[in-house]
C-alpha cells in the first residue's frame, strides 16, 4: 500500500482502497517510481518495495525464478495479477477481476450500430459478455501506440477511450482521446481532447454523433455562405442592389450560418 499510495493506475487505486480499510492511514514512500505498464517501485525506510506483473522484473531487477510457478493454481482462471516484492523477495500477489460497468453492453452496441468500430484472458471474457468481436490486451504504452497508429493507417481517423496513466500518450496520438473524467488520472484527462463527466461509457456514442452533426452543420454552414455571397454578388452586378442594400444585404445573410449553427444548441 505504501507503494501504490502516489500511482494513478486503477489496480493501484483499488489495492491502496483496500489497504486503507484494513489497516487505517498508510505512511508516504521516501521514493517512488512508476513504471508505465509494468508497476512501481518504491522505497520506504530501509526496505525497497516493487508492485507489478512479470515486465517489472527487470527494472527492478529480479529474477525471473523467483516467481516461476508461483499462484499458479490461483492465475489459472485468467484473472489479472500484480506481484509484491519487499527487497526482492516474493511476500505476496494479489489477483483481481475486470468487471464490466452495467452499461457496457449497450454502449458497445451503441458505438457498433453507427459504425464504430488487460489481461488476455480477462480481456477475452469481458469482450465476450459485451459483444466486442476484436480485442488486445496485456499492451503498453508503447503497444497501445503502435495498435493507433496501425489502425489509424488502415481505417482513417481513430478516437481513443482510456482513464489510466498508461494511456495518456495514446490518448495524446488519437485523432480524438476521450477521458473518463470521474475516474481517471489526472495524465490521462490532460491528454485529451474530450472529458466525459459522470463516468458513462453510454456519452461516448453521443460524443461522436455530436461531432458528426457538428461537422454537418460546418459543411451546410459553408453551402449557405457561398449560395448566399453567390446570389449577393449576382444582384449587385445586375444593378438590382445599389450599394446600401448590398451592404443591408450582406449583413442580413451574415446571420444564416449562424441559424443553421443554432441547430447544434437544440438538438438533444
Amino acid at each position: 500500500a505504501v507503494a501504490e499510495k502516489f500511482s494513478e493506475h486503477a489496480v493501484a487505486r483499488a489495492i491502496f482502497r483496500e489497504a486503507m480499510k484494513r489497516v487505517g492511514e498508510i505512511p508516504d514512500p521516501d521514493e517512488f517510481k512508476v513504471y508505465g505498464g509494468s508497476g512501481v517501485i518504491a522505497k520506504h525506510g530501509n526496505n525497497e518495495i516493487v508492485i507489478g506483473d512479470e515486465s517489472i522484473l527487470v527494472p527492478a531487477g529480479i529474477s525471473e525464478s523467483a516467481i516461476k510457478d508461483k499462484y499458479k493454481d490461483l492465475f489459472a482462471a485468467g484473472r489479472a495479477k500484480a506481484y509484491a516484492f519487499l527487497n526482492k523477495k516474493l511476500i505476496g500477489a494479489f489477483v483481481l477481476d475486470d468487471i464490466p460497468r452495467p452499461e457496457a453492453a449497450e454502449s458497445v452496441k451503441k458505438l457498433t450500430d453507427i459504425g464504430v468500430g488487460d489481461n488476455p484472458r480477462v480481456a477475452a471474457d469481458v469482450a465476450r459478455a459485451l459483444g466486442i468481436k476484436e480485442f488486445r490486451a496485456s499492451m503498453s504504452p508503447e503497444e497501445k501506440l503502435l495498435a493507433l497508429e496501425a489502425v489509424e493507417e488502415e481505417s482513417g481517423p481513430v478516437g481513443m477511450v482510456g482513464d489510466g496513466i498508461n494511456d495518456a500518450p495514446a490518448l495524446a496520438r488519437a485523432n480524438i482521446g476521450i477521458a473518463m473524467g470521474g475516474t481517471g488520472t489526472a495524465v490521462a484527462v490532460e491528454a485529451a481532447d474530450a472529458i466525459i463527466l459522470p463516468d458513462d461509457l453510454g456519452r461516448i456514442s453521443e460524443i461522436i454523433l455530436l461531432g458528426r452533426k457538428t461537422l454537418s452543420v460546418i459543411k451546410g454552414d459553408i453551402v449557405i455562405w457561398f449560395f448566399s455571397n453567390a446570389i449577393g454578388f449576382a444582384l449587385v452586378f445586375s444593378g438590382v442592389f445599389g450599394p446600401a442594400l448590398a451592404a443591408f444585404y450582406n449583413f442580413i445573410t451574415d446571420f444564416l450560418p449562424l441559424i443553421n449553427s443554432a441547430r447544434l444548441f437544440r438538438e438533444k
